[in-house]
Parts: structure tokens; C-alpha cells; sequence
């Protein structure tokens, strides 16, 4: 503007050249989302996605595992301007809002095929006539979520490791330590399982014996037991041993004497006894049987004191005077008796003297 306060040339041949520049962009087609004398606006966008589900699903080290058929929901988190979302992948989808909002929530339901399933949310910044999401800017800023269909339904199997085996007839006579394992060969056996993983049996059990059992879940939350029954049984059994007759009055057999053994376990039971043993001639002898029960402890049992003379006395007898060189007495003759027993001892004094008085030959 000059002095006079009018433009001058030059100034009005600017204003002139900037409608028209102004009226040209308004004619031309020019690119969605650019503005003369502006920057690229920005698209929409998503902040994150997040899922979660209900029941039927369940969440291991930080991912969902969901049965086939059961809930889920997708968080959709945006930007202010957001006025549609739309769900591509696993589930498809498209939610819309007149006024831009920032949090989305779509409810999805888990399919019958397992496998991994992702889901991709896409914002836009509009909504066109036909309910289709529009954008300004090529809208490829999106969130993944995923999670896992599991199709398993199979439970772990648990099993039992016994320590020591138990014996042929299912029996153990000392302690028993147990260690449990699970396996699944589906989703894998969860984290914290068996439980509980160790058990022990360290004290005589009822004849039945007692049952112990662990579980397992797996991912899929599938859940196995095992049991498994231990016995055990620490007394040996009671052995008794008897003769099979009565000795006499002083403690002695003039025969051969039977010994026979017997035996009682209240518990497990007497798998075997010693048979009969004989005892033949002799003092102070003993005879010791045993009996194992069905755990395997043995016991014995001992008879002692067992006297046996089967040998008689020996009877001696001799003149107390002598006969002439004839072999004649020309009087009474007196017989002195004697007795000896080297085992059990006479039970009495020798036979008293017998005098011969009657004279005759040959005489006894």
C-alpha cells in the first residue's frame, strides 16, 4: 500500500494470483485426506486390543485357551476420532459410533476347530452412507489379538511310582515313599501338577491297606486321578513250638520226642512254617522253628530244654564173699547189688542185697 493508502500494482496482482490458485484447487480432484496449505492428516488408531473370556477358558503362562464354543471378548482401545472398527481374521465384525470413542467391545464366540486364532482390528475416522468404515490416511496403524481353541478332552493320566515294589502278594513290610507323574498328550499337564507330587506310607496299614491318590489338570483344564493302594505290614509273625508229648516228672522222654511249630500273623498272614524236627537222645536240647508271613517278615520260635534217655540203667551184682578152689560156699552166699545211668541218673538206689542161703547148684 502506497503513502496514500491504496495498494499498489503489484500487491493486487498477489491477491489476484491467490483467489485463483484457491478457485483451482477447489475444481481439481485432489487427494483424499490432503489439504492446500496442510499436512497428511493422520489416521485412525488403535492403541491395543486385549481379550479375555468366560467360561470354558482359561489363561496358561500368559495366553487363552478356550474350549470350542466358549465366550470371549475382544477390548478395543482407539483414538478419540474413531468412529468405526472393523474385526478382520478369526472373527470378522464391524462396530460403528457417530461421535469418535475410544473403547470398543466385541463378543466372539470360540469355534469347533482348535488351533491358534488371531483376530486384527482396524479404526477408521468415518462412516460413509452405506455403512462402510472410511478413513483419511490409509488407516494401517491395527492391533493382532489371539488365542487357542483347544480341543482336548482327555484328561491326564496320573501314575504312581512305589517305592520299594511291593512283593508277589501285593505286600511291603518297611516304608514306602511315592512319587507321581502325569502326562497328556493333548494341551500338556498344567503347571503345579500332580498334587501332590510325593507321598509316603511309613506305618502298618489295615489288611486292606490304604489308598492314596494324586490329581492332574491339563491346559484345556481337563482333570485325571490315579490311586494306588499300599500295604504294609512290619510284624513278623508269632511262632510257637511244641512237643508232642509230656516229658515225666523229672523233665524226661525215654524216646524220641516230635517238635512241631506253629505260627499266627494277625495282619498280612503266615505264608510258611518249619515242619516237625525230632530230637533224639540227649540233655538240655532245643529245636527252633520259623514262619514267614505274606509281607515277608519272619519269625521264630524255640523249644529248649528237651531231655531224651533212651538207654537203661546198667545193673551190676556181685558176691561179697568168694567160693573155694571147688567154686562152692559151704554157707549162705550174700549178693551185693550195684546201678549206674550215665544220662538221665537213677531215679532210685540199687536193689538191696540178696543172700542165697538154700543150697543147691548153679544158683542165680
Amino acid at each position: 500500500m502506497d503513502k496514500n493508502g491504496l495498494f499498489s500494482l503489484r500487491g493486487r496482482r498477489a491477491v489476484r494470483r491467490a483467489l485463483a490458485l484457491t478457485g483451482i484447487a477447489a475444481l481439481l480432484p485432489w487427494p483424499t485426506g490432503v489439504l492446500l496449505g496442510a499436512s497428511i492428516a493422520q489416521a485412525a488408531k488403535v492403541n491395543g486390543v486385549s481379550l479375555t473370556g468366560g467360561a470354558g477358558t482359561r489363561v496358561v503362562n500368559g495366553s487363552i485357551f478356550a474350549d470350542p464354543g466358549a465366550s470371549l471378548t475382544l477390548s478395543v482401545a482407539t483414538d478419540g476420532d474413531t468412529q468405526c472398527v472393523q474385526l478382520t481374521g478369526a472373527h470378522t465384525g464391524k462396530q460403528t459410533s457417530a461421535a469418535g470413542k475410544t473403547l470398543w467391545s466385541f463378543p466372539l464366540t470360540a469355534g469347533s476347530t482348535g488351533g491358534v486364532k488371531s483376530v486384527t482390528a482396524v479404526a477408521y475416522k468415518g462412516v460413509n452412507g452405506n455403512g462402510v468404515c472410511t478413513g483419511d490416511a490409509g488407516e494401517s496403524l491395527n492391533s493382532t489379538a489371539s488365542y487357542t481353541i483347544e480341543t482336548d478332552n482327555t484328561a491326564p493320566v496320573v501314575t504312581a511310582a512305589v517305592a520299594p515294589a511291593a512283593n508277589a502278594a501285593g505286600w511291603h513290610k518297611g516304608n514306602v515313599s511315592i512319587a507321581w507323574s502325569a502326562n497328556d498328550f493333548g494341551s500338556g499337564v498344567a503347571a503345579g501338577f500332580p498334587n501332590p507330587a510325593t507321598d509316603s506310607v511309613t506305618t502298618e496299614t489295615p489288611a486292606s491297606g490304604v489308598v492314596k491318590t494324586s490329581a492332574a489338570k491339563d491346559n484345556a483344564g481337563n482333570t485325571g486321578s490315579g490311586q494306588v493302594t499300599v500295604r504294609v505290614d512290619k510284624t513278623a509273625p508269632a511262632v510257637t513250638a511244641t512237643a508232642d508229648r509230656a516229658a515225666n516228672a523229672a523233665g524226661w522222654y525215654r524216646d524220641d520226642v516230635t517238635i512241631s511249630f506253629s505260627a499266627s500273623d494277625a495282619l498280612s498272614g503266615v505264608t510258611s512254617t518249619s515242619g516237625p524236627k525230632v530230637l533224639g537222645e540227649g540233655a538240655g536240647q532245643s529245636a527252633t522253628g520259623t514262619a514267614m508271613d505274606a509281607a515277608g517278615n519272619e519269625g521264630a520260635g524255640t523249644l529248649s530244654g528237651i531231655n531224651v534217655d533212651k538207654t537203661a540203667p546198667t545193673l551190676g551184682v556181685a558176691a561179697t564173699s568168694s567160693p573155694n578152689a571147688d567154686g562152692w560156699y559151704n554157707g549162705p552166699v550174700t549178693l551185693k547189688w550195684s546201678a549206674d545211668d550215665a544220662r538221665s541218673g537213677l531215679a532210685g538206689p540199687a536193689p538191696a542185697d540178696t543172700v542165697l542161703s538154700t543150697e543147691g547148684a548153679g544158683q542165680a
